[in-house]
Order: C-alpha cells, then structure tokens, then sequence
C-alpha cells in the first residue's frame, strides 16, 4: 500500500510579484513582503513599523524622497531606506 503522505500532490508556492517600495506607484495599497538584509537598515525600517504583512500606501513621490501612510501616520523615507522596502500589491 503506498504511502498516503507521498501520493499527495504538493501544495503549489504561490508566487508573489515584490516590487520596491519606490517603484511603486503613488495611491497603492502595499504590503510588506520582505526588507532586504542591511542589518541597520532593516532594524530602522522595523522601528519606524515597516514589518512584514505591514499595509502601507505609498502618498508621495518626489526627488529623493518617498511618503507613505502607514498606521495612520506619514512616514517619509529617503530614495535609499525605501529601495530596501520589498512590498507586493494589495488587490
């Protein structure tokens, strides 16, 4: 008798289109997917709430600098804090 374990189908990976949070365009819903391994940085972004599964809404997008809402407060990032920022689009 097989293995009923082994039998099974694998669970499909869903796979997730993570862009930078300055990529993003202004007035979408975001989530947190990832922050890239800067161990400064990313310990500053978690500080400032950008977790993971964190919703943001990226506001404003000028020059150098980016604004977001995120728990109902403005946050605003530099170009180089928000491309560490991995997020994936809310639907």
């Amino acid at each position: 008798m097989p293995d009923p374990i082994s039998t099974q189908c694998p669970i499909p990976r869903v796979t997730r289109e993570t862009i930078s949070l300055m990529e993003a365009r202004c007035g979408e819903r975001l989530r947190v997917v990832d922050l890239k391994r800067d161990c400064a940085t990313s310990t500053r972004l978690r500080e400032l709430g950008f977790c993971e599964s964190a919703e943001v809404c990226k506001v404003v997008a000028q020059r150098g600098a980016c604004i977001c809402l995120l728990a109902g407060t403005r946050v605003a990032l530099g170009r180089d804090l928000a491309a560490h920022v991995l997020v994936e689009r809310v639907r």
